[in-house]
């Protein structure tokens, strides 16, 4: 999966669905630390 395409489906399922950061972490295989770095930004850095 592309970088800016895991960026906006992780965000849109904390912001819009409601999911826990962890949970959103779980399902996509990443850090949780990465999930808070991820919406603090709108648009990925870089």
């Amino acid at each position: 999966m592309k970088r800016v395409e895991l960026y906006a489906r992780v965000r849109h399922a904390v912001l819009i669905d409601g999911l826990s950061q962890r949970e959103a972490a779980r399902r996509a295989g990443i850090d949780p630390r990465t999930i808070r770095k991820m919406l603090s930004y709108s648009i990925p850095p870089g």
